[in-house]
């Protein structure tokens, strides 16, 4: 990500809401860019029935930050599944950290939960620094962990389905892609530039 970010002139960066101190570490050597921080994130279902014809799925995405990423602008956590459920539900939880250190929770927010292609995948847009601190250049809370747990529901009988998510990272701008070919995706445009991970993946089964 950084190799990709000293591509850009100063001046592109700072129209970007990048600080100058931001700009600095990106410009400078790249021996220090694993103190940026590292991000995993998971999937998982915990329930899955049938009821007078139609199948119902209940996930869980869970992400969390090892520290603070350097780009603290806006990331998109998505998800979607292999055939055509839609969204019945979903809430999502953001936990906040003073000065992105992990010993000190902060607040917990529940950001609304949007949907894609007629409900078949949801995602929420996440701020990833509130409360800036003028005096020590960094925001005051920043969020490193987070969950989006959505009921699904599809009116067919199913006794398996794929469910896939994926967290899209700020570079310039944050757009990230979740699909299934072209069976079923969750597809943003890209503004400028973005940067995302690979699917976390797996099967969920009829018990």
């Amino acid at each position: 990500m950084i190799k990709e970010l000293r591509q850009y002139p100063t001046d592109t960066l700072k129209e970007n809401g990048f600080s100058q101190k931001e700009i600095t570490a990106i410009k400078g050597p790249l021996k220090a860019k694993s103190k940026y921080g590292n991000i995993t994130y998971t999937i998982n279902y915990d329930k899955m029935y049938q009821k007078n014809g139609e199948t119902f799925l209940r996930t869980k995405m869970t992400w969390d930050w090892s520290k603070a990423p350097i780009c603290l602008l806006t990331d998109i956590p998505a998800m979607t599944t292999s055939e055509t459920f839609t969204k019945d539900s979903a809430t999502a939880k953001v936990q906040y950290y003073a000065y992105g250190n992990k010993n000190k929770k902060t607040s917990t927010s529940s950001p609304k939960v949007k949907t894609a292609n007629a409900g078949q995948g949801v995602y929420i847009k996440l701020s990833m620094g509130k409360n800036f601190d003028v005096s020590e250049h960094s925001y005051k809370e920043i969020p490193l962990s987070g969950s989006i747990t959505t009921s699904w529901s599809v009116s067919k009988k199913l006794k398996q389905v794929s469910i896939a998510s994926n967290y899209g990272h700020t570079i310039l701008s944050c757009t990230p892609s979740v699909s299934f070919g072209r069976s079923a995706a969750i597809g943003f445009t890209p503004e400028k530039r973005c940067k995302y991970g690979d699917e976390a993946y797996m099967k969920a089964t009829l018990k």
